[in-house]
């Protein structure tokens, strides 16, 4: 287990050394991690159904000299263009939740896309418990979403590991839910150095409750490797 202590922070650590790989950033919007992992050293395709979202991405690219190791497609995902062979790593965050009602399409999708020794990056809002309902209902926290999104649930994580190994969970509790309280408008490089300490010890406190596996039915977050299955 790496030391990052937030869910993209450890989604990042995940990732490991991604130069020389062929990376797909599915729901790319305007091309924030797709530039990143180009930075990296990747060789990135993001696809996003968003033709503005796409165009904005591209004209990053090119105002950060990136043209070459990212490029941008205006395509649903399972439209990717695979004709080079398939990518090493799937850039998969906060998307399954929105395609819940055709997730084993998604999936068997996702599989087909992905090399046999390369994975899924999965990070997503989880619900293992009706008490995990109770507690986000008692967290005054504001949250923007499309009309049919929900946190996945135990027979969603079923469907998705009967094409995929999980490897190397992770988990975030309501601990490191509260950190949206202490950081106005969840920017952390912008508040004062107390504000960044709170929220660290609320993460790192949550770090150490989710290692115990009684504990991990309160999950709310969760980030994780998916590795085809053989077979399937």
């Amino acid at each position: 287990m790496g030391r990052a202590l937030y869910p993209l922070e450890v989604a990042y650590e995940m990732l490991g050394d991604i130069r020389g790989k062929r990376v797909l950033d599915v729901g790319c919007g305007l091309g924030e991690n797709s530039l990143l992992f180009a930075r990296w050293g990747a060789q990135v395709t993001g696809v996003d159904v968003s033709g503005a979202s796409i165009a904005v991405a591209r004209q990053r690219a090119h105002g950060f000299g990136l043209t070459d190791r990212a490029s941008f497609v205006e395509t649903p995902f399972e439209l990717a263009d695979t004709s080079a062979g398939a990518y090493d790593i799937i850039w998969c965050a906060a998307f399954l939740h929105h395609v819940l009602e055709r997730l084993e399409e998604v999936c068997n999708i996702l599989r087909r896309l992905v090399l046999p020794e390369g994975f899924v990056l999965f990070s997503e809002p989880v619900r293992l418990s009706r008490t995990v309902k109770a507690l986000r209902r008692l967290t005054p926290i504001r949250t923007a979403g499309t009309r049919d999104e929900r946190p996945l649930e135990r027979h969603d994580l079923e469907i998705i590991s009967s094409r995929f190994a999980i490897r190397e969970p992770r988990f975030f509790g309501p601990v490191s839910r509260f950190t949206r309280l202490v950081l106005p408008g969840g920017n952390y490089e912008d508040t004062s150095p107390a504000r960044r300490r709170c929220a660290d010890l609320l993460h790192y406190t949550d770090r150490q409750l989710m290692r115990l596996p009684p504990l991990r039915s309160a999950a709310m977050i969760m980030v994780a490797k998916l590795q085809p299955r053989h077979g399937h």
